[in-house]
């Protein structure tokens, strides 16, 4: 599968702008992608990964290890803040015997994508 660069339509107005969020899962090599109309911001980045937890939690998964490179959607307060309160919730609920997604970040260094296993795949 290719996305192919399409040039804008003079008439419009606005210029239109689509995000691409993916995730490679090392354990089946598949991705998780989702297209969103608009700018990669904080709060298109939680409803993501809220998103990929919901399915992850459904095949019975109970930590995603995250990598993600130093974007600044992935870096800013309010994704931080989202991140603290979302494993509070998911270690409660696992502790009570509920399906739930715990999420490590890793943050690569500042220009080194060759270690970041997705960026072959885009």
């Amino acid at each position: 599968m290719r996305l192919l660069e399409k040039e804008r339509d003079k008439s419009e107005a606005d210029a239109v702008a689509l995000c691409c969020y993916g995730m490679l899962r090392a354990d089946n090599e598949k991705m998780m992608l989702r297209f969103v109309e608009g700018r990669p911001v904080s709060g298109v980045t939680v409803d993501y990964i809220e998103w990929a937890c919901g399915c992850l939690a459904e095949e019975g998964k109970r930590v995603l290890l995250m990598i993600w490179d130093n974007a600044s959607w992935h870096r800013s307060i309010e994704v931080r803040k989202w991140l603290r309160t979302h494993n509070n919730a998911a270690r409660l609920a696992q502790q009570q015997g509920k399906a739930a997604v715990r999420i490590m970040p890793f943050y690569l260094p500042v220009k080194s994508p060759w270690l970041n296993p997705i960026e072959p795949q885009w």
